[in-house]
């Protein structure tokens, strides 16, 4: 039954839908709210590989819910026309392979995952089975499944902040997830940063294209060409521009500060220099500092906070003790 609702699901999204395979979907849809969830995250997926313009409006899944609650069926035609909007009339191999992966949900796999770690001082960069490159900055957790090349989706999950090139294969979308991010692409290289004690999370474009989804609000995806950046804030995306250069800086040694807060900035300096920082009690929450440094040594990042903010540093073996300070 499987192969035979993506099936319909497919008809249903190229407008291709006949009277036979929309009484089917229907059915299906109906009958658990979970079948719901999977059809618009298949939905999803269809967008995300760009088989959809980005402009198109997501459906709303509370409404879509009630609609299929109803008693009495809504006819074909309608909902031919309901779902016409901008979808691309040709069957992709990468959609209708992709789209099994959500039905096989129902019945749990056990899945094996490599995970990747680079501690605190150091960084390192590693190859994915399908020849992609990762370049991982300090502080930071990589995961994919163990059979990666043979999956229908390249899933990857990622805690802190990484470079991706990523190798063109228009059949497996590339998918990395962190935190409340997900971003697809085919073959491109960005950088993504999404460190669970940082109150922002960015994705930034050096090539190619992506789109980035704010996954809680289920919004539609966004799309990022070359020195594109889109930050994640409370809760609110912020689309920006940088130069090409500053999309990966801080593989090649540099560490760029651009308004953000001092908080972040100081879990930055302590993953790069393996040190710890207390602030004691100074809360530095309003706090934001824009700097540039290129293979600085902690001394000089320290003396640019006592110059700026009048923060005062106790350094004790791998210690940082912060005393003052002011955001004026």
């Amino acid at each position: 039954m499987e192969d035979k609702i993506w099936t319909c699901i497919v008809k249903r999204l190229s407008c291709t839908e006949t009277e036979e395979s929309a009484a089917v979907l229907d059915e299906w849809l109906k009958s658990d709210a979970a079948h719901i969830e999977q059809y618009l995250e298949a939905k999803n997926l269809w967008k995300m590989t760009a088989l959809i313009e980005p402009e198109v409006p997501a459906e709303d899944a509370a409404e879509l819910i009630h609609n299929y609650q109803q008693e009495e069926p809504t006819n074909a035609p309608r909902r031919m026309s309901f779902w016409k909007y901008g979808i691309a009339a040709a069957l992709t191999g990468a959609l209708l392979l992709a789209g099994l992966q959500f039905f096989r949900q129902d019945k749990p796999q056990p899945v094996e995952w490599v995970v990747h770690k680079t501690e605190p001082g150091r960084m390192d960069t590693l190859i994915l089975p399908d020849q992609s490159t990762v370049c991982l900055n300090a502080g930071t957790e990589i995961r994919f499944r163990k059979n990666f090349t043979s999956e229908k989706i390249r899933d990857v999950q990622l805690k802190g902040e990484a470079y991706f090139e990523v190798q063109h294969d228009k059949t497996h979308p590339f998918v990395v997830t962190s935190g409340d991010i997900k971003t697809t692409v085919y073959g491109t290289s960005f950088n993504i940063r999404a460190y669970p004690n940082e109150a922002e999370m960015s994705v930034a474009v050096n090539s190619g294209k992506v789109g980035v989804q704010h996954v809680p609000s289920g919004d539609t995806a966004i799309f990022l060409l070359p020195n594109d950046k889109l930050s994640l804030r409370n809760g609110q995306l912020v689309r920006s521009t940088l130069d090409k250069a500053d999309v990966s800086s801080w593989a090649q040694g540099e560490m760029i500060f651009e308004q953000m807060p001092l908080r972040d900035v100081l879990a930055t300096v302590a993953r790069r220099y393996r040190v710890e920082i207390k602030a004691g009690t100074e809360d530095y929450g309003d706090c934001k500092l824009t700097a540039r440094f290129k293979d600085q040594p902690l001394s000089a990042i320290l003396k640019t906070l006592n110059i700026s903010m009048n923060i005062a540093a106790r350094q004790v073996n791998d210690t940082i003790y912060l005393e003052g300070g002011n955001c004026m």
